[in-house]
C-alpha cells in the first residue's frame, strides 16, 4: 500500500470524532472500517460508496475486543481491509449476520464491470481488483438499518475522510449504493462521475430487471464520458491534460464549499 493512502486510511481508523454522541455503536468495540478490495489506484476504475459500515461481524468483534485504549496500527488496518474483502468475495455463515447485502452487492459490482467491459463473464473473480470499497460515514451506527446520521456529523466525515480517498483513486466511476450516500456525493464536485444504484439490502433489485439494467446504463454513460476524456487528453498533439483542476486535482478546500 502506498504511503499516501496508508495515512489517509490510518488518520480514519483512529478517529473518534463523533463518538459520545449516543449515534455511534461504541460496544461492542469496533473501530471506523468499510475499505475493501483493491489499495492499488492505477487499476482501480470503479469507486462503491455505501453508507456507512453495518454492526461488526463475529470476527471483528473477536479480533478488536481488547483494544479500546490503543492506537490502531498498520497491522490493524491491513486485518480490517482482508476482512472485508473476504467477506464480500464469499460470504461464510461463519461471519454470522446477513449474507444478503455482501452477496448482493458482489454481484451488482460483476455486472457493472461487465457492462463496462472492464472484466468478462469468464473472469468474474477478478472482481475485487477494479474497484474500491468504501462507506461515506465511517462507523456503525447504533440504528443498523436507515441510520439517521445528523447533518453535521455527515459532513465532518465526508470533508475530513472520504473526499481523501476520492482525491487520492480519482476513480473513472463512483456507484453510490443508496439514496443517502447518493445525495452526500451530489453535494460535492464528484457529482458528474456519481451514479446511483438503489441498495442492495433495501429494495435492490434482481440484475435481470430493467432497473438495474438502468442503472448500469447510466454508468456505462459516466465511465465512457470519463475515459474519452482521459483517452483526448493523453493523445491530442502528444500533450497530457486529463483534466480541469474542477475533475482530477481536487483538494479539500474545492468541496467545502459545496458541502451543507
Amino acid at each position: 500500500m502506498e504511503t499516501a493512502l496508508k495515512n489517509i486510511l490510518l488518520d480514519q481508523l483512529n478517529c473518534r470524532d463523533c463518538w459520545g454522541k449516543d449515534i455511534i455503536l461504541e460496544t461492542p468495540f469496533n473501530p471506523p472500517r468499510g475499505w475493501a478490495c483493491n489499495d492499488d489506484r492505477s487499476q482501480v476504475k470503479i469507486l462503491v460508496v455505501s453508507l456507512n459500515p453495518g454492526h461488526p461481524l463475529t470476527e471483528e468483534i473477536e479480533r478488536f475486543k481488547n483494544k479500546q485504549e490503543t492506537v490502531l496500527d498498520e497491522d490493524d488496518l491491513q486485518l480490517l481491509m482482508d476482512f472485508a474483502t473476504n467477506v464480500y468475495k464469499s460470504y461464510s455463515s461463519r461471519y454470522g449476520g446477513s449474507s444478503v447485502f455482501h452477496n448482493k452487492l458482489r454481484s451488482y459490482i460483476q455486472e457493472a464491470l461487465i457492462n463496462c467491459g472492464i472484466i468478462d463473464r469468464h473472469n468474474l473473480n477478478s472482481w475485487n481488483k477494479y474497484v474500491w470499497l468504501t462507506d461515506a460515514f465511517k462507523c456503525s451506527t447504533v440504528n443498523e438499518s436507515g441510520p439517521n446520521i445528523p447533518t453535521y456529523f455527515m459532513n465532518h466525515c465526508i470533508n475530513k475522510h472520504l473526499i481523501k480517498e476520492l482525491n487520492y483513486f480519482n476513480p473513472k466511476a463512483i456507484i453510490a449504493m443508496g439514496k443517502r450516500a447518493y445525495n452526500e456525493l451530489m453535494k460535492t464536485k464528484w457529482e458528474r462521475r456519481t451514479v446511483y444504484f438503489r441498495h442492495p439490502a433495501n429494495g435492490g433489485p434482481r440484475v435481470d430487471t430493467p432497473m438495474f439494467k438502468n442503472q448500469l446504463d447510466k454508468l456505462l454513460n459516466i465511465y465512457k464520458k470519463t475515459i474519452h476524456i482521459v483517452n483526448f487528453g493523453n493523445t491530442r498533439f502528444g500533450q497530457s491534460f486529463l483534466f480541469s483542476k474542477v475533475e482530477s486535482e481536487l483538494d479539500n478546500n474545492d468541496y467545502s464549499d459545496k458541502r451543507i
